[in-house]
C-alpha cells in the first residue's frame, strides 16, 4: 500500500516518486478534524468509502501499524492529500496523536527545468474575439508566434468558447496562421475550448485567491463542480473572513478542464490574456494543484 500512496502523492505534485522528499511526524489529530469530519459526513452517500474505512480500523486493531496521511510541507490549510479514509479510521479509533508525511519536492536542477519548459507553450485567449490594436495584444501575440516557429514545442492554446464568443476551433487556428503562425505547426497545436469566468466573480469581490484556492481544492476532492453545492457550515469555515453575501449568487465553479491534462503540463511556458482576467484564472487553477509555470512577460497583453 505504501508503493501506491507514494505515487498517489507524486501525481498530486507532478513528480515521480523519486523526486519526493517525505518527513514524517506524529501531529494532534485535532490539527485535522475539520477535513475529518468533511469525509465522514460524505459516508451516507457514498457507502463505498465508510466500508474502505471500516477495513482500515479492522487492520489497525489487529495490530498493523497506521500507514500515515500525507500533506504537502508548508501548506497552510494541511491539505490532506492521500489517506483520507485513513484518517477517519484514525478518529473513530480515538487515537489522538497520529502519523503525518510532510511532503516537499526535490529540487531540480535549473538546466532539466529550462529544458522542459522550452518543449511546452501554454497560451490564453489569443483569438478573434479579443483581437485589438490596444493593450499590447499584437506584440504579444506575434513574440509568441516567433518562439513557435523557432522551436516548434507542442502547444496548449486555451480559448472563450461560444458562450462569449463566436470562436471555434478553426476560427482560433486561421488567426495563429494570419498573426504569423508557420501553416505546418498548427497541427502540434492542441485547442482547447473553455467557458468563460469560473473564478471571475470571486476576484472582483476582492476574495483572496488563497480562499479561491482552498475552496476550488475542496471542490475537486468532493465531486463538486459548483461552490454553492457545498454545505453552509463547511462553506462558512473554508471562506472565513472572505466571505461576501454575493457569493450566493456568483458561485465559484471549475471549468471542463481536466486537472490530469494540466499537471502533464507543468512547467510550461505560459501567456496570453487579459492579464488580471482568464490568464489570472488559469495561473490560479495550476496554482490550486500545485501545478508549475513561468509567464513570460512579453507573450502577455492586458
Amino acid at each position: 500500500m505504501i508503493n501506491q500512496d507514494l505515487e498517489d502523492v507524486a501525481d498530486w505534485m507532478n513528480c515521480s516518486v523519486d523526486e519526493l522528499n517525505i518527513n514524517i511526524k506524529q501531529e494532534p489529530i485535532s490539527k485535522f478534524m475539520r477535513q475529518i469530519k468533511e469525509m465522514y459526513s460524505t459516508y451516507d452517500e457514498f457507502p463505498q468509502d465508510a466500508e474502505r474505512t471500516g477495513i482500515i480500523s479492522s487492520l489497525i486493531k489487529q495490530g498493523e501499524d497506521p500507514f500515515p496521511i500525507y500533506v504537502e510541507a508548508n501548506d497552510p490549510y494541511n491539505f490532506v492529500m492521500e489517506g483520507r479514509h485513513r484518517m477517519v479510521a484514525f478518529w473513530q479509533l480515538g487515537m489522538e496523536s497520529i502519523p503525518v508525511a510532510y511532503v516537499s519536492k526535490k529540487e531540480l536542477s535549473e538546466g532539466i527545468i529550462s529544458e522542459a519548459r522550452r518543449d511546452s507553450v501554454i497560451l490564453v485567449d489569443f483569438q478573434p474575439a479579443h483581437y485589438t490594436e490596444e493593450f499590447g495584444y499584437i506584440e504579444a501575440m506575434e513574440a509568441a508566434i516567433n518562439y513557435i516557429n523557432e522551436k516548434q514545442p507542442s502547444v496548449t492554446v486555451f480559448f472563450n468558447g461560444e458562450d462569449v464568443a463566436e470562436d471555434r476551433a478553426g476560427d482560433v487556428a486561421q488567426h495563429y496562421v494570419d498573426m504569423g503562425l508557420d501553416e505546418d505547426l498548427v497541427y502540434n497545436i492542441d485547442f482547447k475550448e473553455k467557458i468563460y469566468g469560473w473564478f471571475r466573480a470571486w476576484m472582483s469581490y476582492g476574495v483572496s485567491e488563497a480562499t479561491i484556492t482552498k475552496v476550488a481544492r475542496y471542490m475537486v476532492m468532493n465531486n463538486f463542480n459548483d461552490s454553492r453545492e457545498i454545505e453552509e457550515e463547511i462553506f462558512l469555515e473554508l471562506v472565513g473572513d472572505d466571505f461576501d453575501d454575493n457569493m450566493y449568487n456568483d458561485a465559484l465553479y471549475l471549468p471542463e478542464i481536466s486537472i490530469a491534462d494540466l499537471k502533464s503540463l507543468s512547467g510550461s511556458l505560459l501567456g496570453g490574456g487579459g492579464r488580471h482576467e482568464c490568464l489570472q484564472e488559469i495561473q490560479m487553477l495550476m496554482n490550486a494543484f500545485n501545478i508549475k509555470y513561468k509567464l513570460v512577460n512579453g507573450w502577455i497583453y492586458g
